[in-house]
């Protein structure tokens, strides 16, 4: 029996990122604000945030997190939970406010 069309492109590992409308705004981490506590790789729910080494220019290594733009969708969860409309308080995710939401940028 032939697979569906739907559960071929769900057997493909980036099939909920791969998709023809990309989101205008995606999330970028900057390495330098990043602690690497991984907050953001918690409660991602495409799985793009990866976590990476950087060597710095006197041979220290840290570990931050990064996003592979591609995969992301802009939903915003890496930043800051949504809040309930009776409660006034904001979770944010990023102890270090290093996600910002920039224009995606497909490289071509």
């Amino acid at each position: 029996m032939m697979p569906s069309l739907s559960q071929h492109r769900d057997d493909h590992p980036i099939s909920s990122a791969a998709r023809s409308s990309r989101p205008r705004l995606v999330a970028r981490i900057d390495p330098d604000l990043c602690s690497g506590c991984e907050a953001c790789i918690a409660v991602c729910p495409v799985a793009c945030i990866r976590l990476d080494r950087v060597d710095d220019e006197f041979g220290f290594s840290r570990r931050v997190c990064r996003i592979v733009e591609e995969r992301c969708i802009g939903c915003r969860l890496c930043i800051r939970l949504p809040k309930p409309r009776e409660s006034g308080y904001l979770l944010r995710i990023c102890p270090w406010e290093a996600i910002d939401l920039v224009p995606f940028a497909d490289g071509s």
